[in-house]
């Protein structure tokens, strides 16, 4: 059985961007997923952790914490680049 209210949730997912939100304080983040690793999307730092809960929190800590709408347009904004390079490419 999994945990109803998990401390870190995926809210929404396109491609290898996640939209996670924390469940203690509602903040919100984006994270990319590949080959078992999340990477930071935050500042210059490709920095990775394991793609598990505790993974995600390390790596949007401490300043990669963002309010909902915040956290969306971003998400949005990476994925609608995704989406464009992929067209590019093929």
């Amino acid at each position: 059985m999994t945990d109803p209210d998990p401390a870190i949730a995926i809210v929404d997912q396109h491609a290898s961007f996640r939209l996670i939100r924390e469940a203690a304080t509602g903040r919100h983040a984006v994270v990319e997923a590949r080959d078992g690793k999340v990477y930071s999307l935050h500042g210059r730092d490709r920095a990775a952790e394991p793609d598990t809960p505790e993974g995600m929190a390390r790596l949007v800590e401490p300043d990669g914490w963002r309010d909902e709408t915040q956290a969306r347009a971003v998400f949005d904004e990476v994925v609608k680049g995704g989406d464009d390079l992929a067209r590019e490419i093929w």
